[in-house]
């Protein structure tokens, strides 16, 4: 059978609903929840309306026969699975479905169970559902059916726009989420350094002060014993100057040691500032993707765990960082 564009349009938007409806059904009867499973906010799965035109096109010719149809319907669909899994993951950073943990699973993007199930579906939705929805398509008036492309394709295209610029906010969001996590990371040990570096540098100097003063005390004394022999004039002379310098050392020192921790605690204050600053961003960011997520946010994460689960990990490893 031929198809014109007009009824191919129609078709796409017809069983990409449909796949909407099948997916949500089949997560409420597994899951016990109903959860909008499809990439976009609206209630369709373009995945699926893709796989039933290809089947259309390329499977009708063998309609007739049921095992053939079974396993090419099969064949098709796995291979729309793998491809659309592969795109998206490439795309976005993210696995949207994984069978990993299923039996006989290709990269996780497709296993043989589901493959078995996309075969019959195909056999179902070509002999028994497909008749039934191309009636309807035939016996809708080409005006009005020419007003609901236009509507419902825009609103699709808006929808995926809406959609992609969400995906791609979650994605620099991630991608910030772990700068500023490394960036606490970095300043929690440079304020570890920095006083620790501070306090060696502190005793050092307390250190070279004292043996400085030592030493002066030494060679005073030495000076003292030279002139105690000569005159008391000089003794009292020598005793003073060594006094003075001994004193004029100790300022000195006090004036360095009280510049050096002015610019030790003015450092540390701004890594402070700074590590602030770093922990309100970051805080920001994992309300943004957590609790506080907005609308598209929210539906993506509970339609997919995948990337719920992604999320979950980041935050933890952020987390991590800060309390390290």
């Amino acid at each position: 059978m031929h198809y014109n564009v007009y009824q191919l349009l129609l078709l796409f938007l017809i069983y990409s609903f449909l796949g909407w409806c099948v997916e949500v059904s089949f997560v409420a009867v597994t899951t016990g929840r109903v959860v909008n499973r499809g990439f976009l906010n609206g209630p369709v799965c373009p995945i699926y309306g893709v796989g039933m035109l290809g089947a259309l096109l390329l499977l009708e010719p063998v309609s007739g026969n049921l095992v053939l149809l079974f396993f090419l319907g099969m064949l098709l669909c796995t291979l729309v699975e793998l491809i659309g899994g592969w795109i998206l993951e490439k795309a976005f950073h993210t696995r949207w479905w994984d069978y990993t943990d299923k039996p006989f699973n290709l990269g996780g993007y497709v296993c043989l169970g589901f493959s078995i199930m996309w075969g019959f579906a195909v056999t179902f939705a070509v002999r028994l559902i497909h008749p039934l929805i191309f009636s309807l398509v035939c016996w809708l008036p080409h005006l009005l059916g020419w007003i609901l492309i236009g509507v419902l394709y825009a609103l699709f295209l808006t929808d995926f726009v809406l959609t992609l610029i969400t995906v791609v906010g979650i994605r620099k969001q991630l991608g910030e989420l772990e700068r500023v996590g490394q960036a606490l990371h970095t300043v929690g040990d440079t304020i570890s350094d920095r006083l620790g570096n501070s306090a060696l540098a502190a005793d050092a100097k307390l250190e070279s002060a004292k043996i400085a003063g030592q030493e002066r005390m030494a060679e005073s004394k030495e000076k003292l014993e030279l002139v105690k022999e000569s005159s008391k004039e000089k003794l009292e002379l020598a005793r003073e100057s060594s006094q003075r310098k001994f004193a004029e050392s100790k300022e000195r020192f006090a004036e360095n040691r009280e510049k050096l921790g002015d610019r030790i605690t003015e450092s540390l204050q701004e890594l402070q500032q700074k590590k602030q600053r770093l922990e309100a961003r970051q805080k920001e960011l994992s309300a943004s993707l957590g609790e506080g997520a907005r609308f598209g946010t929210r539906r993506l994460t509970g339609a997919f765990p995948g990337l719920r689960e992604e999320i979950r990990r980041r935050l933890e490893e952020s987390k991590k960082n800060t309390d390290a």
